[in-house]
């Protein structure tokens, strides 16, 4: 009987530890598009505009069977004539599966691209989202370059530089706020032929989420700014 009552506490100490230790690992694990997630980017629609555009995930909805996250698209920015526009460009739908984070491309063939892999290695690549597949891989693809870590909001996360290649670092990958450049310029870039420039496109502002807080680039006055223009919500 009392070695019933040992093996008994035995197995629940067991089981206590293995769901402490999945409980633990959870809860380092850095998630993609939490509850709150919030981006901003500078406006990469041409030069000449100053503004910004907001991505903010909203809810879950599936799609061929997988459950993604939606991501509404807001912008507001000056023109060359100085007028303000504002609005909503079509929403963004991704999701994340052992460290790859894919969006769902209805340009081309209403599929799943690779967005990033925050564990891949030196020398691993993925084709650029959005691409043309009648394209050539060699102009199409992004390669990792060099990773590491970094602290922000007392979280360690993982980064990865990528580029065109081996010897070249164009944009930085942080894990959770994702690209430093807004990669979904990529979908309105001149398809077959010449990836983005670093800096083309609008660089990340702000990124928060309930979870990690608010952070902040310092890339301009506020997350918002358009030349003295706040947000409104049409």
């Amino acid at each position: 009987m009392q070695i019933d009552m040992i093996k008994k506490k035995t197995t629940q100490l067991v089981i206590a530890i293995v769901v402490l230790f999945i409980f633990s690992n959870n809860a380092k694990a850095q998630v993609w598009c939490p509850p709150g997630a919030t981006w901003y980017y500078g406006d990469y629609a041409p030069f000449w505009y100053e503004g910004y555009v907001k991505f903010t995930y909203t809810n879950d909805t599936v799609i061929k069977g997988i459950t993604c996250k939606k991501i509404t698209n807001y912008y507001e920015h000056r023109d060359v004539g100085k007028q303000i526009k504002k609005g909503y460009r079509p929403s963004y739908f991704t999701y994340a599966e052992n460290g790859v984070t894919y969006i769902y491309d209805t340009i081309y063939g209403n599929k799943f691209d690779t967005l990033f892999n925050i564990n891949a290695k030196v020398g691993d690549k993925w084709r650029v989202p959005f691409a043309d597949p009648t394209c050539k891989d060699s102009t199409l693809y992004l390669v990792v370059n060099k990773t590491g870590t970094k602290l922000l909001n007392g979280i360690n996360l993982k980064w990865i530089c990528i580029g065109r290649g081996i010897n070249w670092c164009s944009d930085t990958i942080v894990e959770r706020l994702g690209y430093r450049y807004d990669v979904l310029y990529y979908e309105n870039y001149t398809k077959c032929h010449n990836m983005p420039n670093e800096g083309a496109d609008g660089k990340l502002r702000c990124y928060s989420d309930d979870s990690f807080g608010s952070y902040s680039t310092g890339e301009s006055q506020t997350c918002n700014f358009v030349t003295s223009v706040k947000e409104t919500n049409p």
